[in-house]
């Protein structure tokens, strides 16, 4: 029960962090005050993850099996492996990168017809109003594959 209070915890900070950033568009006219609410996301984030690892248990030093040999952490050394231009999974990546890139496009792209749309129609806050709406998609759709896979064990 910890962990998903933790991951629902996680994922409303999450979505919080994307409304306001999104929100952040408001202050076109003033870009400092943007640019200063940008950068406290920013280290809201940074402070949350520096949390998160001072919480974590710190990784205990214990021998490892493989193979019935028993290795102790200190003293194993791996060498680097050379990888030939075939070896790397580069086709993975590249997918990855335009599928990110396309989602990217494409979130911004409805980020600023829903703005022109809400400006158009005399909203008086539009930015906030958008912000507002991708912080619950993102909550409802992210949150909820997660909270998923948190309850499956993954």
């Amino acid at each position: 029960m910890k962990r998903i209070a933790r991951t629902v915890g996680s994922e409303l900070f999450s979505a919080a962090c994307g409304g306001a950033w999104i929100a952040a568009r408001e202050f076109d006219a003033r870009p400092w005050r943007r640019r200063g609410v940008r950068a406290g996301v920013v280290a809201a984030i940074a402070a949350a993850e520096l949390l998160r690892r001072h919480r974590e248990p710190p990784a205990e030093k214990t021998p490892t099996t493989v193979r019935g040999l028993v290795l102790a952490p200190d003293t194993v050394t791996l060498e680097p492996t050379r990888h030939g231009p075939r070896d790397l999974p580069w086709r993975p990546l590249v997918a990855g990168a335009v599928v990110g890139a396309g989602t990217l496009y494409g979130w911004r792209q409805l980020e600023n017809r829903w703005i022109a749309r809400l400006a158009a129609r005399g909203h008086a806050r539009p930015a906030v109003a958008v912000g507002t709406r991708v912080a619950l998609i993102q909550l409802a759709a992210v949150g909820a594959l997660r909270l998923a896979r948190r309850r499956r064990g993954d």
